[in-house]
């Protein structure tokens, strides 16, 4: 884990548990566009190595910076170049996508950035969402969240599956969500916050 003493980060620690458990496929890099041996030219901190991101999380949040807008960069060209794509990290914060880079780096110093980022690529194939959908932020006395109107449809139709929802599946955040949600939260030792957070929906997603 991060010494959370020497880092001014948030990190979770469940999601750096999480995150080590999601990146088995993070040593396959598939190239969307590449030369006819797959190949590709790498810009910018893509080069670095693992180490390297490591070594800034122990820096401070400025020192991360160009490591978080580098992927959510490549990210962003990934959605643009993969047909009947929209966004391949719905729900991903930045946050949590540097949680599960440094999850992963943590046991492979040597990858470079941009085999991590096409390792979260590949790892969220399954939550890819396929169509546009209009952003919603949810609120509650104490928290906020920013999430794509779909995705609360699609964490009903997994809370139900569970067994903590018994509504309607529609796109609607409504009082019973906000319920199934918490106990959701509470059985798995998560912070209690009754709203589609990207550390819960990375949780339910992948149960």
């Amino acid at each position: 884990m991060i010494n959370k003493a020497r880092t001014k980060v948030r990190f979770s620690v469940m999601g750096l548990a999480l995150a080590l458990a999601l990146f088995c496929t993070a040593g396959q890099q598939d190239a969307f566009g590449a030369d006819r041996k797959k190949k590709f030219a790498v810009k910018g901190v893509g080069t670095h190595s693992c180490s390297e991101f490591l070594a800034a999380t122990s820096m401070g949040p400025a020192d991360l910076m160009p490591y978080r807008n580098w992927v959510e960069g490549y990210l962003s060209a990934t959605n643009r170049l993969t047909s009947g794509v929209y966004d391949v990290t719905p729900w991903q914060s930045g946050e949590l996508l540097l949680t599960i880079m440094a999850g992963h780096c943590q046991k492979n110093e040597p990858h470079t950035i941009a085999l991590v980022a096409q390792g979260i690529v590949n790892a969220f194939e399954a939550n890819w969402l396929d169509r546009a959908s209009r952003s919603l932020q949810i609120k509650t006395d104490t928290h906020s969240v920013q999430v794509y109107e779909s995705i609360i449809g699609q964490t009903k139709e997994k809370l139900a599956t569970l067994g903590y929802y018994s509504g309607k599946t529609d796109t609607t955040f409504n009082k019973e969500t906000q319920e199934a949600l918490s106990l959701y939260q509470v059985s798995q030792g998560l912070e209690v916050t009754g709203l589609p957070d990207p550390l819960t929906l990375f949780r339910l997603f992948q149960s």
